[in-house]
This record gives C-alpha cells, structure tokens and sequence, in this order.
C-alpha cells in the first residue's frame, strides 16, 4: 500500500504541475487556504489524522478548493478508506475532466479495489486524451491481465516498453504478462532486461526466480529469490517462492523453515500448508505433516468458497451496470470453480432470463435448487420462467412452495395471484394481492394488479381505488379506460 500511495504522490504532483489545481483565493477562501496549509505541514509529520480532519476542515469552508480534495484523496488512501479516497479524486476529476493525470490517478485507486471495470474505463479515458501515454498503457495493461484476457495485456504492456524502454517497472510488468500467457523464456528476458536497467528493483528479482522455476531451473532461481527476500524479507511470495527452489534442491531444512516463515506473514493461505506438510514428511516428521495436511485442507476449502463469492458478486455487480454478458462470464467462471455453488446456478439463471433464453435459465434455477431446495428465490424465479413459457400448473406449484418456505413473501404472493387471474379465479386472486400488498404496502403492480381482478369482478369502485394506490406509486401505470 506505501508504494502505491508514493505513486498516487506523484500523480498528484504531476496534476498540479499540469494547472489542474489552480485556484483563485478571495478574502473569503482565507481560512480554508490556512487549514489547507496545516494539513499539509501536518501531512509532512505523518500525522494523517490530523491533516484529514484540517483538510476537511478546508473544504467545508471551499468545497471548490481542489489542493484540499487532492491531499485529502492521498490521505485517505494511506489510511485505507480507498473509496472515500476514490471520492476526493473523482471530484477533481469532475472540474478537471481532460486531465490525463486525475484519470491516472483514479485508475490506481479503483486497481486498489479490484474495480477493473472502473480503473479500465480511466486508463481508456487516459489514451483518449494522450495515446502516447506509457503509464496509461503500463495500467491498462495490468487491469486486462486481471480481467484474463492476457492477449491484449501483453499487447499494452509492451506498448508501455516501447514508450518508455528504461522503466524497469514496465520490463517487470511485461514480463508478468508474458509468464500469463505461457512465454515464459520471453518474460525472462523482461525480467533480466528490468534488473539490468535497475538492479535494486525487488519485484524483478522474485518474478525472475519465480519464472525460472517454472521452467523447472531451480538451481538458477535461488540465487535471484535469495536476493529478493534480501530486499523484502516480509513478503510472503517470495519466502514461498524460496522454500518450493529449496524443495525441489531436497534442502529440507531450509524448505521447512521457509514455509513457516511463509505461514507466519499469511497464516491464512492454504499452499504454504501443504509445501510444509510436503517438507515435513520428506524430512522424516509425519506426525506434523498430517496436522499441516488437515489444516491446507481445511483452509483450501475456505478459499475456494471465499473465491467462488467473490466471483459471483462481480458478476451481481456487471449485471447491475448492464453488463449481462459480462456477468453471464463471471457465473460461469465461478461455477468452473465449484459447479455445485446454488447462488452462481441462481445468477446465471437471471442473466439468461435477461437475455430471453427462458428455457436457460429454468435450468439453471432447477440446478441451484439441487443444491438448496429451500432457496426461495430460485423457487420464486422458476416460477416466472414456468409462467412465461406457458406451464402454468408448474408454475403455480413453485409460488406455493416460496409461500410454504416464507408465507411473508410479498412477491409470491402477487405471482401466485397472477396465475390465479390466468386461471379465472378471480377471488382467490384477489385474496393473494391484497396479502402482497398488506405485507409490501409500495407494491405498485400488486395494486395495479388487484384493480384488474376487481375490474373483472365487476367491483369498480374498488378497481378505480386500487388504480389510484398503483398511480400515486408510479405515475407510469396506465390503468385501463372504461
């Protein structure tokens, strides 16, 4: 996180260096540039809380004082409140919106969050207005290597090399992409090349030995890893990266402790679990190699269901954004991952019915009803696509299962209802709607849906009440004329 937030330090200096930070100070901006100022001088200390609540201080008094947004932006981001930090920077992004260094700036945060969707869109935004800007191309290329598609962030990365070819940190992060994309002997000599142009670079050092390993040179690589843990003894990749050179050298010792030392930066990781308990029983110690054993098992599982959410909540969230496809993506990718998670079945449904593959997507919700056969939900949404598709018996048996599993479920009550209309029982429609709306008092359509059924009944003064209630919710119901 500090090297990140060094770099967003020098994007913020290259955004005032470019005018994005000019002001015009009046007699009344006087006692927000004195706050502004001690934020800085207090920024200069260290001390982030302090200059955090002067730089809101600051732009209470001036909402329009951009210095203020932007040290407050750093600030925050060192604090770890990355989206407010994103906030700060997304305000100077509104008065300045052609400034190629705030789009850089933002890119860098939203990478910070995993938002790739958000850090692709600046870093596109960034070329837009300077295509020939290498760090633009450097961190659109990071963001598609983590969106997979490797191809077209090789093809970034090396625009970066060839803009700037004496950033040790583009050579790394080609390098990087080119290990992704199966290159390995190519992104050694990235590798090479980034150490040659600057032999302190950390970073270099562990993907140099990482890849060399990988070509199963383990020899070569210790040497490269052992100058990584130099530099950065407190990472956990790289003491990883050693104690598997040191296994496949049959250094036994050095293996064990390499991966305890792994464990201790991240206990939560399974892999270096399993290296250990690798280690151990090589090393003659059994007894403790089972226990390591059972604990890589049990962390495993941890993380692949961490994972698995994960994936299906970026999916959740492109949905939302109108990104089905994308979304449709991510579902599959997490059912890849465990092709019996109920809630990836579910969202997948959803994006099928989106797209109008009705059929789809009943499938995908009878699959997650495998799994979870109290999902409400699924059995709900199975139910619309049954409806849609003409089974209204089917249908009607899932809204009967939602209300048996939640009798409060406003929205099986009205679909319920809407079969029961279908099949000219009018009343006992009647009775579902008013329980929906009774339960969801908002319900526009339950409203609209209950005046048509009184409508039908021949009640009319109630259907033009029930219209009215629908109306006053949403003024788009159109009620029908008499």
């Amino acid at each position: 996180m500090f090297l990140l937030w060094m770099v967003l330090s020098l994007f913020v200096m290259a955004i005032r260096a470019a005018g994005g930070a000019q002001h015009k100070t009046k007699k009344d901006d006087k006692e927000a540039i004195l706050c502004f100022r001690e934020g800085v001088r207090l920024l200069q200390k260290g001390k982030l809380r302090g200059s955090q609540a002067d730089f809101q201080r600051a732009i209470e008094l001036n909402p329009n004082l951009v210095e203020a947004h932007l040290d407050l932006g750093l600030v925050l981001f060192r604090l770890g409140l990355v989206d407010a930090a994103a906030e700060q920077f997304k305000f100077v992004e509104g008065l300045w919106p052609k400034n190629v260094q705030t789009h850089l700036a933002l890119g860098l945060i939203l990478r910070q969050k995993s938002d790739w969707t958000g850090a692709e869109h600046e870093y596109r935004t960034a070329l837009r207005l300077d295509p020939d800007n290498a760090e633009a191309h450097n961190g659109l290329g990071i963001v598609l290597e983590e969106m997979t598609n490797v191809a077209a962030a090789v093809d970034e990365l090396r625009e970066a090399v060839r803009l700037e070819p004496a950033s040790a940190q583009f050579h790394s992060n080609l390098g990087a992409a080119l290990v992704e994309a199966g290159s390995r002997e190519k992104a050694i000599a990235e590798f090479e090349r980034s150490l040659q142009l600057d032999p302190h670079f950390c970073a270099a050092y562990n993907n140099l030995g990482q890849a060399l390993q990988e070509e199963r040179q383990f020899k070569q690589a210790l040497p490269y890893l052992r100058r990584a843990k130099e530099c950065q003894p407190r990472s956990f990749d790289i003491h990883y990266n050693l104690a598997l050179a040191f296994e496949q050298q049959g250094e036994w010792k050095e293996a064990i402790q390499e991966f305890r030392d792994a464990i201790l930066l991240n206990p939560g990781a399974p892999e270096p679990h399993y290296g250990l308990a690798r280690a151990l029983a090589a090393a003659g110690d059994r007894r403790e190699a089972a226990t390591e054993f059972r604990k890589f098992r049990f962390l495993r599982e941890k993380a692949q269901s961490e994972t698995v959410r994960a994936t299906v909540n970026r999916g959740v969230d492109l949905a939302q954004h109108g990104d089905i496809g994308g979304a449709m993506q991510q579902f599959r990718t997490a059912l890849r991952m465990n092709p019996d998670d109920a809630n990836a079945h579910y969202n997948l449904g959803l994006a099928e019915q989106a797209e109008g593959h009705i059929a789809a997507a009943a499938d995908q919700f009878r699959l997650a009803l495998q799994e979870n056969p109290d999902y409400v939900d699924a059995h709900n949404d199975l139910g619309v696509v049954l409806e849609q598709n003409g089974d209204w018996a089917a249908a009607q048996r899932e809204f009967q299962i939602v209300l048996k599993l939640d009798p409060a479920n406003a929205t099986g009550h009205f679909n319920l209802g809407l079969i029961l209309t279908r099949e000219g029982h009018a009343e006992a429609a009647i009775s579902e709607y008013q329980e929906a709306i009774k339960l969801n008092p908002n319900y526009a359509d339950a409203y609209f849906a209950l005046g048509l059924a009184f409508r039908q009944r021949g009640r009319y003064q109630e259907a033009r009440e029930a219209f009215a209630h629908a109306i006053q919710i949403d003024p788009h119901l159109k009620p029908p004329v008499d």
